[in-house]
């Protein structure tokens, strides 16, 4: 379903930005063949800040986020080719827009962070811990069971 393959973009988002949620809302549109094809997720912090989340194969919104502050918004992109688009608009000043775009498709980073570790001898990245990958499971889960996206074999 679309929390797997593209939700778990704004979801690994809101867990680099914000940390891990208090509290978790979702809701799910599901297709004939019982994967979600619509998911809406509302993470809530104990602070009192907030992230809407949101993944489909339904529409064409396009993989990315953007963060809302008092002195201005981020708002990152993401296209099918892998490349990413940043734009800084900060009230009263002119954007800023940069654009990076990766030298491969797929997980060209993740492999070179894996082959950086091994060649160090180590067994974790400082990049993203296993403590990230960790949370970002039980996140996942999370939205899951709110959501009542059940996998075959795990009801």
């Amino acid at each position: 379903g679309s929390l797997l393959d593209i939700g778990i973009y704004p979801v690994i988002d809101a867990l680099t930005f914000l940390g891990n949620p208090a509290g978790i809302k979702a809701a799910a549109v599901f297709g004939q063949t019982g994967s979600e094809e619509s998911l809406s997720v509302i993470f809530t912090y104990r602070d009192g800040k907030m992230a809407s989340l949101y993944s489909s194969f339904r529409t064409s919104i396009g993989i990315g986020c953007e963060i809302y502050c008092e002195k201005g918004n981020l708002t990152v992109s993401r296209g099918r080719d892998m490349n990413q688009r940043l734009v800084l608009s900060l009230h009263g000043k002119e954007k800023e827009e940069f654009v990076f775009s990766p030298p491969a498709m797929g997980y060209h980073w993740e492999a070179e962070e894996v082959m950086k570790c091994l060649d160090e001898g180590r067994i974790e990245s400082p990049v993203v811990p296993l403590s990230f990958s960790y949370n970002l499971i039980k996140t996942l889960d999370r939205i899951r069971k709110v959501a009542g996206i059940v996998f075959p074999g795990r009801e």
